[in-house]
């Protein structure tokens, strides 16, 4: 019985510790909406991903920490709202997969087929747009950012 009592007990103090301590931005939670503009066509998909770090951005997916797929594009220009997302740095990227392969076509010297593109209108030279071109703050409210599309 003496067990269960210190256990519950802890249990409180560890509870109210954590709610007290923990700092708020971990704890913040916010809206990303993505207006894309400049689509081509209503051909294929739109693939939204939203990166935390450098490591895949733009094209790799499997490591963002959000995705979307619109598989029904309505015309030229499209919104999607990321939900629940914690204050932080993100870089968004946009693809228009335009044949539903769900990747990025390039012709023979790599130049894409399809249209793309970056939060904060970043581009690449002679490549992707960097991570740091494209970072985003998403703190303290809900966020709105605007992204055109560009094809080559």
């Amino acid at each position: 019985m003496r067990f269960i009592c210190i256990r519950i007990f802890s249990m409180k103090y560890l509870t109210a510790f954590l709610f007290v301590f923990l700092p708020a931005t971990l704890l913040a939670q916010h809206s990303l909406s993505v207006t894309v503009k400049g689509l081509r066509n209503t051909e294929g998909n739109l693939l939204l991903s939203v990166f935390r770090s450098a490591d895949g951005f733009p094209s790799d997916d499997s490591k963002a920490l959000y995705k979307a797929k619109i598989a029904k594009i309505p015309g030229s220009e499209v919104k999607h709202i990321f939900k629940d997302i914690p204050d932080g740095y993100y870089a968004v990227s946009v693809l228009h997969d335009e044949n539903g392969d769900l990747k990025m076509n390039t012709n023979g010297i790599g130049i894409p087929k399809e249209g793309s593109g970056a939060s904060n209108d970043a581009r690449g030279s002679f490549g992707p747009p960097k991570y740091a071109d494209a970072l985003i703050s998403v703190k303290g409210a809900a966020k709105s950012i605007t992204i055109n599309m560009h094809y080559y």
